[in-house]
């Protein structure tokens, strides 16, 4: 029977209710160490992969002597790869609670990780974020990055920007590549000064920092629960990193005031119209003065270029947008004023820089002004201010000169072959005379249309040019009615009917001012028949009877017939039918020559070729005639009475009795030397011992 007194239930309560919360306690520990039990299996399954990964990236560094041998898309991956592991590794403090062993004074693992993180953080992610800021940097401005240290080499060596695709076509290359550089050089600022921000005192925008700077240099999302990465990111400072944003600032400014340099060649320095107006006038130098031209080659080419400028020029002031030329600005001051008005909110650049580049612009367009205005003030005024339309335009002068040297060049005559050679004469007198009506006709619609100070030297180009076509021409037409085969048919008469036409070709040079190609041209006859005739002797002095051996018998030591030999005959008749022939060849030869002579004049009466044809031509007459006098007849009896006997024993003898004719002829003088050299060796071997005969 239970007692009275526990049958109040409030005693029942106050008696079980230590027990209750021992058991609810234990109860609720014993649930805190299970799931602090699963809660420590993944966070040591998590650490431990990553302390894993981490030792293998360590060892496979520590192979490499250099990081720059590593490719830097690894870098990116493991930086990336670490930022997503922080949050991983962390150990959440509430349910060390049911484990006491885990409770910091007894359990430094999350010091000695936290240490281990801080380290590989430094080393790969901080040291990868600051390399990249660095070849970003170098991507942009052009500057070399120096290994190992992946920083710039010093002094810079930058590059102007380059002209991103798509730029529209009616914008400058220069300008639109500064607009794009300035336009990424803001998101490389707003990584710079991420970076500074995170190296200094992070505040409370600290994670945004971060946030971007990872996206910029590493192309990736920095995970949630990033306050650990930004703890660790101030407390792994980069070694340098302070002296890293100078770096960074250089190579930004450089890179854009060497594309404020590129601007402002490229509008001023290369301006269009003042490379134009100066081409122009380098070669027209000296083209329209009273000298006496060039050659005709190089006049026509210097005439073209000056024609093909002078296109060129119109089509550029008639696309409008010069009147900024005359004016205080550039073409571009809006876009160039917003561009410095940008430049001056980055940091990476700043109000110096733009400074720098607006003195560098003024500086640039000073220099032109005093050049543009020195170009426009040489010579004639080429140019001349529209105020209707505000712009330069040609002068009327200079279009004169455009529409006349067109014209002009169009002439035939002024034309040249595609290889830039002149176009061949005329090949006939007719069109050799014809040349006068087309001068005619020039001085009369040509020349006219030219400016005055271009008419007399334009005048006198085509009068050189027509005076040579005329000169060359006839003198191909009189050789013409030359046979090309010396051995040809010529016909005197023909070619004396020539003279007619050819004297006014001479009249016509001489009104082109060529006197001097008039008197070459008259002479030119006799100089073709000269050179004919001076042919006709050459070929008679290779035929066999005006061999050297005949001409000095040095080589004869005593041998019967020494003439024999001399002449390559074995025999009489041998030596007969040589003279046969020979003879027959001199008659063809002087036959030819008498025809030239025929048609020769006063001029060619002294040139020794013309009294050798005329002494020769007289005796072919008389050997055909077989008079007593002749010297070929003369010739023969001697070789063949001398040929056979004649020997050192004798020679005197016969040589005595055989004296040659005294006659002028190259066949009497011929034959002459031919004795004395017999006889000056007959001497010689008469007064020396006798020697055996060689048999040669």
């Amino acid at each position: 029977m239970i007692p009275a007194a526990w049958r109040d239930p409030r005693r029942w309560r106050a008696a079980f209710a230590p027990h209750s919360i021992v058991l609810a306690l234990l109860a609720a520990w014993f649930v805190g160490l299970v799931f602090a039990a699963v809660q420590l299996e993944r966070w040591q399954a998590d650490l431990s992969r990553t302390l894993l990964q981490l030792n293998a990236d360590a060892q496979f560094r520590a192979r490499v002597t250099q990081r720059d041998q590593v490719d830097p898309q690894w870098y990116r991956r493991k930086a990336g790869a670490l930022l997503a592991a922080l949050d991983k590794v962390r150990r959440e403090a509430w349910w060390t609670v049911f484990i006491p062993g885990s409770w910091r004074p007894f359990d430094d693992l999350e010091e000695r990780v936290a240490a281990r993180m801080e380290r590989e953080f430094g080393d790969i992610v901080v040291e990868t974020v600051r390399r990249e800021l660095f070849l970003r940097t170098a991507q942009l401005t052009g500057v070399p990055v120096a290994p190992p240290a992946g920083e710039f080499r010093s002094p810079v060596a930058c590059t102007p920007p380059r002209l991103p695709a798509g730029t529209p076509p009616g914008e400058l290359p220069e300008l639109a590549a500064l607009k794009a550089y300035v336009g990424s050089l803001r998101e490389l600022d707003d990584a710079v000064r991420a970076w500074m921000a995170l190296q200094q005192s992070p505040g409370p925008e600290a994670t945004q920092a971060l946030r971007g700077l990872v996206r910029y240099t590493l192309d990736a999302d920095l995970p949630p629960g990033a306050a650990h990465a930004v703890a660790l990111f101030q407390a792994s400072r980069a070694p340098g990193a302070a002296e890293a944003v100078p770096q960074w600032q250089a190579a930004a400014r450089c890179a854009f005031l060497r594309g404020v340099d590129a601007l402002h060649e490229r509008v001023l320095s290369q301006n269009e119209l003042l490379a134009l107006e100066q081409s122009l006038q380098e070669r027209a130098r000296g083209l329209f003065d009273n000298r006496r031209p060039e050659p005709f080659v190089p006049t026509v080419k210097r005439l073209r270029a000056v024609h093909e400028t002078l296109l060129q020029e119109e089509a550029l002031l008639a696309r409008g947008n010069t009147a900024w030329l005359r004016g205080g600005a550039l073409p571009f001051q809006p876009a160039w004023e917003d561009l410095l008005a940008r430049s001056r909110e980055l940091g990476l650049l700043g109000p110096d820089a733009a400074q720098q580049a607006r003195v560098h612009s003024e500086a640039a367009f000073a220099q032109f002004r005093r050049q543009f205005d020195a170009v426009l003030g040489r010579g004639r005024a080429g140019l001349v201010w529209d105020d209707v339309q505000p712009g330069y335009r040609l002068s009327p002068e200079r279009v004169a000169l455009r529409e006349g040297l067109g014209r002009l060049l169009q002439e035939p005559f002024m034309q040249l072959r595609a290889d830039g050679s002149a176009e061949p004469p005329p090949a006939t007198f007719n069109e050799v005379l014809a040349l006068a009506d087309v001068r005619r006709r020039v001085r009369r619609e040509v020349i006219p249309q030219l400016p005055e100070f271009a008419r007399a030297p334009m005048a006198r180009v085509v009068d050189d040019r027509l005076a040579l076509l005329v000169h060359d021409g006839a003198a191909q037409a009189l050789r013409a009615a030359l046979p090309s085969d010396p051995n040809g048919s010529f016909d005197p008469a023909a070619f004396q009917g020539l003279r007619q036409p050819l004297a006014q070709a001479q009249s016509l040079l001489v009104a082109l001012g060529a006197p001097d190609l008039a008197q070459r041209l008259a002479s030119q006859p006799a100089a073709e028949l000269g050179a004919r005739l001076a042919r006709s002797t050459q070929e008679l002095r290779t035929l066999a009877l005006f061999t050297p051996r005949a001409s000095d018998f040095g080589w004869w030591r005593g041998e019967p017939a020494p003439l024999m030999r001399a002449f390559g005959t074995a025999d009489e008749p041998a030596m007969q039918a040589l003279l046969t022939q020979q003879f027959a060849r001199v008659e063809a030869l002087a036959r030819q020559a008498s025809q030239y002579l025929a048609a020769a004049d006063t001029q060619l009466s002294a040139d020794a070729d013309v009294q050798t044809w005329q002494k020769l031509a007289a005796e072919t007459d008389r050997w055909r005639a077989h008079l007593p006098d002749s010297s070929m007849l003369a010739m023969e009896r001697y070789l063949l009475a001398m040929g056979p006997p004649l020997r050192r024993e004798n020679c005197a003898e016969l040589l005595m009795t055989r004296l040659p004719p005294r006659h002028d002829d190259e066949i009497a003088q011929r034959l002459t030397r031919m004795h004395n050299a017999l006889a000056l060796r007959c001497n010689q071997l008469r007064t020396e011992p006798p020697v055996a005969s060689t048999g040669n």
